[in-house]
């Protein structure tokens, strides 16, 4: 037994120590392109470029590259797994690729890793480009790198960089706050969906006291409320998206069962400050839409008009999961 398990342990290390990093490869031609009209970092955008192995002579099967992305919320492809591969001109199935890591609302960094299906090294370069939708992490919550991410995007013009070799001029559109509510949501890349509500406006005054509830399964998908996830702050510092760039308590009673959240607070707020909420949910493979059902009823102060008066009203947001879109191609010149 005490040889069958050295023999064991030294296959594994075997195994382990083969596989290596490939540092000698390069990125460049960075265009990244809106998937719809809307043009905020959170919808959806495609992700191309350009990559060089210089020196391809040492690739083994097993190798691979990650490429690492702050700011970028997740990446989505086209296939279920979210797995896809490189292909040379000949036929030769090069690099597998998948998302190794989703940022979301969990880390810094979304990272993208290929990883070499084959032995290589009977080329000396390989060339090729891939193609991938992705959308940024430009806040909505109280997450550690959501609520950094809020401070970095602005809209407008902007140089946005993919990794550390390459970057995008992009031109971000700002979101206009024209009804009585905001919303956003996004898929998470792990089985969940993240919905923000900005709310409990008060135009020309504060807000004094009211009830929000919310749905966020109005179309009796079974999808359940994570109540554990629940954040329920105002703010009245918002980026150009009016996600909350600093947040401040609340002293809400909150009540979440089922798909069902209700909202109560009975306390003042300054000028300019709204109340926001951010959750997760589940989201099954085979949903494509998700709606929510919001009903407010709250007090307000005119402070132009020196008079208090009452806001009810009731909205439906229907929200669609986007499909991702991939590809990825390469050329190699033999030794």
């Amino acid at each position: 037994m005490f040889t069958f398990l050295k023999i064991t342990v030294w296959l594994c290390s075997l195994v382990l120590a083969s596989a290596a990093k490939i540092n000698d490869i390069s990125f460049s031609n960075l265009e990244i392109t809106p998937l719809t009209a809307n043009k905020q970092p959170d919808q959806g955008w495609t992700a191309s470029f350009d990559f060089t192995i210089a020196d391809a002579s040492s690739i083994r099967e097993g190798d691979d590259f990650t490429l690492s992305m702050p700011h970028v919320y997740r990446i989505k492809l086209s296939d279920s797994s979210q797995k896809t591969t490189i292909s040379l001109r000949d036929g030769t199935e090069a690099f597998k690729c998948y998302v190794s890591q989703q940022a979301a609302y969990l880390y810094e960094n979304t990272t993208f890793t290929c990883t070499a299906q084959t032995d290589l090294s009977s080329y000396n370069t390989i060339d090729g480009s891939m193609t991938f939708s992705l959308n940024f992490s430009n806040g909505n919550s109280k997450y550690e790198y959501e609520l950094e991410n809020a401070k970095f995007f602005k809209s407008g013009p902007m140089l946005v960089q993919l990794g550390d070799q390459m970057s995008d001029v992009v031109n971000f559109d700002s979101a206009a706050f024209t009804e009585n509510v905001l919303h956003s949501g996004r898929t998470t890349g792990y089985g969940s969906f993240e919905s923000y509500h900005l709310g409990m406006r008060c135009p020309n005054g504060y807000f004094l006291g009211g009830t929000e509830k919310i749905d966020y399964d109005n179309s009796n998908h079974n999808i359940n409320l994570d109540c554990s996830s629940v954040q329920v702050y105002s703010s009245n510092d918002f980026n150009d998206w009016w996600f909350p760039q600093s947040y401040n308590d609340t002293n809400a009673d909150i009540t979440c069962f089922g798909s069902n959240l209700w909202i109560t607070l009975d306390e003042k707020l300054d000028d300019g400050e709204m109340v926001w909420v951010n959750a997760l949910q589940s989201l099954p493979a085979n949903i494509s839409t998700i709606d929510h059902a919001l009903e407010f009823q709250y007090t307000c102060f005119d402070t132009i008009a020196n008079t208090t008066y009452a806001s009810q009203f009731s909205t439906t947001r229907e929200f669609i999961v986007y499909q991702g879109q991939n590809l990825g191609t390469a050329s190699a010149k033999s030794t």
